[in-house]
C-alpha cells in the first residue's frame, strides 16, 4: 500500500512540474511512458490470461526475494544468469503482481505448420489429436502379441491418456521402465520422439525377437492432451498447463511440501499417471521436456543428494555424451552448473532451481523409481524441420540409457513370494534411505536394484519373516547379478510334520533322507541368509545328498513332495 501511495505521489509531482513549466514536454512524455508501462503490461497480461489462462513472462530475480518463494507462486520454466522465465495462471499472476517486480511478457509459443500435406508417418510434422489416436492404435496392432494399448484415464476435456506396453516375452520376468512426454502441452518434441521410439522398438522386436530388449516397456507419449491440443485438434496454440490452468508437473505429492504442494486437487491427468505407478514397480522412468538441453536428476525439492547420486550422474553424463555425438557439437551445451558438475548438460534439480510437486521427485521418493527429466530442445515448440534432428540425436541415446541402467544391477527372486502376503523390502545397508530401497514385485517375487559399482551388504525384510542379510557383494561395471531367496517364518520349527528324517545332523560330508512317503522328491538347499545354494534340477531318486563342497555353517533343507507338493523344512549344521 505504501509503495502504491509513493507511486501516485510521484506521478502527481511530475504532472505538476510539467504544468508549472519546470519539465519540458519531451522529458515529460518520456516519464509518462515509463510510469504507465506497468499498467500497459497488466492490460496485456489480462488479455492473454482471458484467452489462454496462462501467461509467460521473464524478469530479473530481485536480491531480496528467494528463489524458493518465487517457485511456490509460479511455474518456473528456466533460471539462468539471475533471469527467470515463468508461466503463471490467473491466480498465480495476481499473487505475483503484489511483489511489484518489473517483468516483460513473452509472446506465447505458437507453431506454424510447414508440412500440412505430408504423411504423418514421415515424422516431419506434429500429428493432430485424431492422428495421434490412430498412430497409437496402429502401433498396438502391429505389435499384436507383445504390445497392448492401455488407457490409463481421461483428461479434463475427456481426451485419452494412453500407454503402449511392449513386452516380447511375458513369461520371462523383466523389470519395467516408463518413457513419457508432453506433461507440458507446449513442449511437444517428446511426443514425436516417443511415437517413433515405439515404432522402432516394435519393428525391431518383430525382426530380432527376444534378443532386442530386456525390459517391460511402458511408453506414454502424451500426458497433457488438453494443453497440447488447446486449439482442439492442432498444436498451434499449445499451452503449458492443462485445461484447468494447472501445471501438471507441480501437481504430484511432494517429499517436502506434502500431498498437494500447489494447493490444487490432483488433476485427472495426474491421477492417471499415479494409477500406473501404483500398479507397476518401475525400475526407472524418463519424462521428456523442451525449453532447455539438459538431463535433470533428483532432487528437485531439496538440496540433499539422492543415495544413488553417483548412478544418476553416471547415466546422465552418458546420455549427454551420446546425444552430443549423434546430434551436433553444440547439442546439450547450453547449460552448465559448476556447483553440481563441470559437465555441460546435466544438473541436479534443486541446484538449478527448486520445484515442488514435480513428477520426478514423486516417482523417486514415493514409488522408489529412479526418474530422469530430460529436456531435449532449447525451443519450447520444436520447429517441424528440426524433428528429424531430435530423433537422430536421442533415439540411440535412449537405447544406451536402457542398456546402462541394466548394468550393473542386482536381480533377485523371492521364491516363496506367493505365501508372504507382502512385498519384500530390499535395502543396501549403509547406503540406502527410505526413498531408495526397492521392493519385490507382488505378482512374481522378482526385484531389481540398479546400483553404482562398489561393495555392498544387502538386507531383505518382510513382516513375520526372518531378516536375510547377504554380502559382501562386489558390484562391477557391465555385470548383472542374480540371486534366489527363500524367506523363512520367524516361528518355523526345525522339523515340520515328521514325514522325513535327516541324519546325521550335524553333518560332515553326506546327509541321508528317509521318507515314509512315496519317492521321488525335489530338494532345495538355502544358507542361513535364505540364499539358494543348491536346487535339484530333476527328481531325486536316491536319498543320499553330497554336501562335501559346501562351506561350514547353518543351512535350511527344503523337501518338496512330488505327490502332494507339500513342503517341509529342516535346519542342518555343516561342520
Amino acid at each position: 500500500m505504501v509503495n502504491i501511495m509513493k507511486y501516485f505521489r510521484f506521478k502527481i509531482k511530475i504532472i505538476s512540474h510539467f504544468l508549472l513549466g519546470k519539465i519540458h514536454y519531451p522529458i515529460f512524455l518520456l516519464f509518462f511512458i515509463i510510469i504507465n508501462s506497468t499498467k500497459v503490461f497488466s492490460q496485456n497480461a489480462d488479455s492473454i490470461l482471458s484467452l489462454r489462462n496462462e501467461i509467460f513472462i521473464y524478469f530479473k530475480k530481485p536480491a531480496y526475494i528467494s528463489i524458493e518463494k518465487l517457485t511456490r507462486i509460479m511455474s518456473i520454466h528456466s533460471f539462468k544468469n539471475d533471469t527467470i522465465k515463468a508461466f503463471l495462471n490467473k491466480e498465480q499472476f495476481e499473487n505475483f503482481r503484489t511483489l511489484n517486480i518489473n517483468y516483460k511478457i513473452i509472446n506465447p509459443s505458437t507453431h506454424k505448420k510447414r508440412y500440412t500435406e505430408s504423411n504423418v508417418w514421415d515424422w516431419n510434422r506434429y500429428p493432430t489429436y485424431n492422428e495421434y489416436l490412430q498412430i497409437m492404435d496402429s502401433l498396438a496392432k502391429k505389435g499384436y502379441g507383445f504390445c497392448e494399448l492401455i488407457e490409463a484415464g481421461r483428461s479434463v476435456k475427456n481426451r485419452k491418456i494412453l500407454f503402449l506396453r511392449i513386452n516380447n516375452n511375458k513369461q520371462w520376468k523383466k523389470p519395467s521402465i516408463m518413457l513419457s512426454g508432453t506433461i507440458h502441452g507446449n513442449e511437444p518434441a517428446g511426443l514425436v520422439l516417443l511415437l517413433r521410439m515405439a515404432q522402432f522398438i516394435i519393428n525391431k522386436i518383430s525382426v530380432d525377437g527376444e534378443s532386442f530388449i530386456g525390459y517391460d516397456i511402458w511408453i506414454n507419449p502424451l500426458i497433457n492432451p488438453d494443453g497440447l491440443y488447446f486449439d482442439e485438434n492442432d498444436v498451434y496454440q499449445a499451452t503449458r498447463n492443462n485445461a484447468n490452468g494447472v501445471d501438471l508437473n507441480r501437481n504430484f505429492p511432494d517429499p517436502v511440501m506434502g500431498p498437494h504442494p500447489d494447493n490444487k486437487e490432483y488433476q485427472p491427468e495426474t491421477k492417471a499417471i499415479m494409477k500406473i505407478f501404483d500398479s507397476i514397480p518401475f525400475l526407472f522412468s524418463v519424462t521428456f521436456h523442451s525449453g532447455e538441453e539438459v538431463v535433470n536428476y533428483p532432487w528437485d525439492c531439496k538440496p540433499d543428494t539422492h543415495p544413488d547420486n553417483q548412478w544418476f550422474r553416471y547415466l546422465a553424463k552418458n546420455y549427454v555424451y551420446f546425444a552430443n555425438a549423434y546430434g551436433s557439437n553444440d547439442y546439450f551445451k547450453t547449460l552448465v552448473n559448476p556447483s553440481v558438475d563441470s559437465t555441460y548438460g546435466i544438473t541436479r534439480g534443486y541446484a538449478w532451481y527448486p520445484i515442488y510437486g514435480g513428477r520426478q521427485d514423486y516417482a523417486c521418493f514415493f514409488k522408489h523409481c529412479r526418474e530422469f527429466t530430460i529436456e531435449i530442445d532449447k525451443n519450447l515448440i520444436t520447429p517441424e524441420e528440426n524433428l528429424q534432428f531430435i530423433w537422430n540425436a536421442n533415439y540411440l541415446s535412449i537405447l544406451k540409457l536402457m542398456n546402462n541402467a541394466a548394468y550393473p544391477r542386482i536381480n533377485g527372486k523371492i521364491e516363496n513370494f506367493s505365501s508372504l502376503k507382502n512385498t519384500v523390502r530390499v535395502e543396501l545397508i549403509g547406503h540406502d534411505d527410505s526413498s531408495s530401497v526397492v521392493f519385490s514385485n507382488p505378482y512374481n517375487g522378482y526385484f531389481y536394484r540398479p546400483v553404482f559399482p562398489g561393495t555392498y551388504y544387502m538386507k531383505l525384510t518382510c513382516p513375520q519373516y526372518k531378516d536375510t542379510i547377504i554380502g559382501p557383494l562386489e558390484i562391477n561395471f557391465n555385470h548383472s547379478y542374480y540371486f534366489y531367496f527363500y524367506l523363512f517364518p520367524n516361528d518355523i520349527n526345525n522339523v515340520n510334520n515328521c514325514s522325513y528324517t535327516i541324519y546325521p545332523n550335524p553333518v560332515n560330508d553326506y546327509i541321508v533322507i528317509n521318507s515314509q512317503k512315496e519317492k521321488p522328491f525335489f530338494l532345495n538347499l538355502y544358507n542361513i541368509s535364505g540364499l539358494k545354494v543348491f536346487s535339484s534340477n530333476k527328481l531325486i531318486e536316491n536319498s543320499i545328498i553330497d554336501l562335501k563342497s559346501f562351506k561350514p555353517g547353518i543351512y535350511w533343507v527344503e523337501i518338496v513332495n512330488i505327490k502332494d507338493n507339500n513342503k517341509e523344512y529342516f535346519k542342518i549344521i555343516k561342520q
